[in-house]
């Protein structure tokens, strides 16, 4: 069942199989909740469970967490072939287990204050956009700098963005989703289903994309998360609500790309104009939140301009206390 034999020699388990029996590691049910929070991981994710379980319990939340012995192929290069172990059918089975909306989380993010807009919500899936985000800048650490154990680096540099506009194509990541227990919302898992099914390698985020931007909708409503409801470490700028406090670890290699692209190309604008909340070519001092400009050769000249965005940075390692605010 796991190993690197591709799908004709995969065993893929049904839902029932893998589901029907499992109970939750941790469960907190609140009468009345509109929605359950759930997650899935690993023993060697335990303790990052641990710390989501304790965010969830100070926000007040009901949710439902899941040891599982491994996870599918699609969410890790470690994975395995079993697709009762993907995010499709994890959430298919939270929605039939608890018959209300499911809000899907990665058991590595952690809840810093209670999800209002989730609360208000009534349609059928939402998720953060890349492409429909006002301003996606991602800022980094800059590489050999000293650091204060327990404090985010001083420094920081631009990494990557997405300049490009939609709001009818997805170009998501996943650590947050919203699912309704609608035919709708079921239709559109079951096709991410069926491309994880024929693309075992592939990223489910990219598959999920694909699911979404090439099949009919049929009336399908759906809601863009703003990026502080998925905020990851490099997302300075942002106050997160759910937090990711930690930096994605690089794919390189580890997932095959899907054939045919992941959007409709003309159902997106290029190079759209988003605000940019600093220059991107400056270096960031976050301790005196002020900017250095660079020269050609990538050296400070000099020259401090402050800023006056508030800053959110990652504390630390564990990201147990939330984010250092400056």
């Amino acid at each position: 069942m796991s190993g690197e034999t591709g799908v004709s020699n995969a065993i893929v388990l049904t839902s029932r199989s893998s589901w029907q029996d499992r109970m939750a590691w941790a469960r907190r049910s609140l009468s009345g909740a509109p929605y359950v929070v759930c997650a899935m991981f690993t023993k060697d994710y335990e303790h990052k469970a641990e710390r989501l379980r304790a965010s969830l319990d100070r926000a007040n939340l009901d949710y439902a967490l899941f040891e599982v012995p491994a996870v599918h192929r699609s969410i890790s290069k470690n994975g395995i072939y079993d697709l009762s172990l993907s995010k499709p059918e994890f959430i298919r089975f939270a929605i039939k287990r608890f018959n209300k909306p499911v809000l899907y989380v990665d058991a590595d993010v952690c809840f810093r204050s209670a999800p209002a807009l989730i609360d208000a919500y009534r349609g059928d899936f939402a998720i953060f956009n890349w492409l429909a985000s006002s301003c996606t800048d991602a800022w980094v650490p800059v590489t050999r700098q000293n650091t204060i154990a327990g404090k985010p680096p001083r420094y920081w540099q631009f990494s990557h963005s997405v300049d490009d506009w939609s709001e009818t194509q997805l170009i998501c990541s996943g650590c947050t989703q919203y699912w309704a227990p609608t035919l709708r919302a079921g239709a559109l898992l079951d096709r991410w289903r069926e491309l994880l099914w024929a693309n075992p390698r592939a990223q489910d985020d990219h598959c999920l994309d694909v699911a979404f931007n090439f099949r009919p909708r049929d009336g399908l409503r759906f809601w863009w998360l703003p990026n502080e409801y998925a905020r990851y470490a490099f997302w300075i700028f942002s106050d997160p609500v759910i937090d990711h406090p930690d930096f994605p670890t690089p794919v390189l290699n580890d997932f095959e790309d899907l054939p045919g692209g992941r959007a409709i190309a003309a159902q997106i604008k290029l190079d759209a104009g988003k605000p940019i909340p600093i220059p991107r070519t400056m270096i960031l001092d976050a301790y005196s939140r002020s900017m250095i400009g660079q020269s050609l050769a990538g050296k400070g000249t000099g020259s401090y301009l402050k800023i006056e965005q508030r800053l959110f940075l990652p504390a630390g390692i564990s990201g147990a206390q939330g984010p250092e605010r400056r």
